[in-house]
């Protein structure tokens, strides 16, 4: 099981990684040509990425599973099977794409860091102070994106221990400071 690859991120053996990243090339090579065909000269584009991280809610997804593995509640070789089919490339990634694809230039590109947890007061500042809200807040969003993935592969019946076991985690993460995302952002200009 140390070999699980859950999902791609910097301690993915090389090889996966370079799947993942040849395949990440490949379309978005598509969609840079696609998007270039459809823009007028000197139209304007933003694009934002997941950026690669092993800081992430999704690691803490795979360290439950794993949990859960060890206590007898999932088979092995069923964690050992299951991918995320996400590749978080880097910022020099996602440069060398758009300057290989030379329909685009680079106005601007950033990588930068958000919290897990970020707009969650949505009008109540309270919240910004309750580590265990917050926690509970980060797992129902990531639940909102993977459930249905978990749900079909491993069955309902783990679901909300799973998710449980994540808030937890979470909420460990925060009380420690550590909880945040990285993301690349581009701003494009189509070329003449």
């Amino acid at each position: 099981m140390d070999q699980s690859i859950f999902f791609v991120n910097e301690s993915s053996p090389a090889s996966v990684q370079k799947v993942y990243l040849d395949q990440f090339q490949k379309d978005f090579m598509n969609f840079l040509k696609s998007r270039s065909v459809e823009m007028v000269s000197g139209g304007h584009m933003v694009i934002s990425f997941l950026a690669k991280s092993d800081n992430s809610p999704m690691q803490l997804v795979q360290d439950s599973l794993k949990q859960m593995v060890d206590e007898g509640i999932i088979q092995e070789s069923k964690l050992d099977h299951f991918i995320v089919p996400l590749y978080p490339p880097s910022e020099e990634e996602v440069r060398n794409r758009i300057e290989m694809e030379n329909s685009f230039k680079i106005k601007r590109i950033e990588e930068f860091e958000v919290s897990w947890d970020a707009n969650i007061e949505d009008g109540n500042n309270e919240l910004l102070f309750d580590i265990s809200e917050r926690a509970k807040y980060v797992a129902s969003y990531s639940r909102a994106i993977i459930e249905p993935m978990l749900a079909s592969y491993f069955g309902d019946a783990i679901i909300d221990d799973l998710f449980g076991r994540l808030s937890f985690r979470v909420n460990n993460c925060l009380e420690k400071r550590i909880g945040l995302t990285k993301y690349v952002v581009v701003s494009l200009i189509k070329k003449n």
